[in-house]
């Protein structure tokens, strides 16, 4: 069975793509913004973080631009503006936990507080 396309997105989804249009940025710098725009909450690990960086890059929501030294550093594209504009955004309740109400507003993406820049 083919893989479907992206129809949502996790936290960490949007906040990579998030990341990337503030401008090109390494792994490191992905993860920091992450983490500093949610104050700690979400951390997006390494394998997580290449793993979502290789689907976006195929998909292409993302494309590498340069490697210096081990770093490899990104940017977004038209087709991931859209996406992260779009606010597919539906986080995944806990296995044996559904979201209430007041979970799904803790969970939506700051999209009004970090409107996305325009290129």
């Amino acid at each position: 069975m083919p893989k479907q396309a992206l129809e949502s997105l996790t936290e960490s989804m949007f906040y990579l793509l998030m990341a990337l249009t503030q401008g090109e940025r390494c792994g490191t710098e992905i993860t920091a913004f992450a983490a500093e725009i949610t104050a700690g909450r979400v951390k997006i690990g390494p394998a997580t973080l290449y793993t979502l960086l290789g689907k976006f890059e195929k998909e292409g929501l993302i494309a590498e631009t340069s490697v210096l030294g081990c770093k490899r550093y990104y940017q977004i594209t038209p087709a991931g503006r859209a996406a992260a504009a779009q606010g597919a955004f539906a986080p995944a309740a806990l296995p044996g936990k559904e979201l209430d109400d007041h979970d799904q507003s803790t969970l939506q993406p700051p999209l009004a507080a970090h409107p996305l820049p325009t290129v």
